[in-house]
């Protein structure tokens, strides 16, 4: 009788383990990126449909050594047709002990956006807002002195 109640209490924590306990919570949800917005034609009054969307890249390892440039990364956007930028954002890693550097990014349409890198960091600018998405981003850095390394991600978002 003692074996049947200790396999019996064995088998039943075993299945409680196992089933998934769902807590229900009225916690706001963050982090949500908006598929749509509504905007209202001036003439007619009628809400229109316009839909954001992005396309996004990561690099590998960018070394620069004094004062030169880095590999350059590639990130090519899907086809798109009359889109255009409306935000860039851009997720910057650099390594322990690297000394600062540049971080160069240039659109399809030949744009340079390009700023000072002390750190890891995570910024969006709107340098590129208006320019037509499609072709081939570029992205690398340059060397102030000493050496750096770092990597970065891009996402470039837009409407069409």
């Amino acid at each position: 009788m003692n074996k049947f109640k200790s396999i019996s209490l064995a088998l039943m924590a075993a299945l409680s383990m196992s089933v998934p306990a769902f807590a229900q919570t009225d916690a706001p949800v963050e982090n949500m990126v908006s598929v749509s917005e509504v905007a209202f034609n001036d003439e007619a009054h009628t809400p229109e449909v316009q839909y954001i969307d992005y396309f996004s890249g990561i690099t590998g390892k960018m070394n620069s050594l004094y004062g030169g440039n880095s590999r350059v990364f590639t990130v090519t956007s899907p086809s798109l047709s009359y889109a255009e930028v409306i935000n860039v954002e851009l997720n910057i890693n650099v390594s322990s002990g690297s000394d600062p550097c540049y971080l160069r990014l240039e659109s399809p349409d030949g744009s340079v956006g390009q700023a000072r890198i002390t750190g890891s960091t995570r910024f969006s600018t709107d340098i590129f807002d208006g320019e037509d998405p499609e072709g081939t981003w570029r992205i690398y850095t340059t060397g102030s002195s000493g050496v750096s390394t770092a990597s970065a991600s891009l996402k470039v978002y837009y409407n069409e």
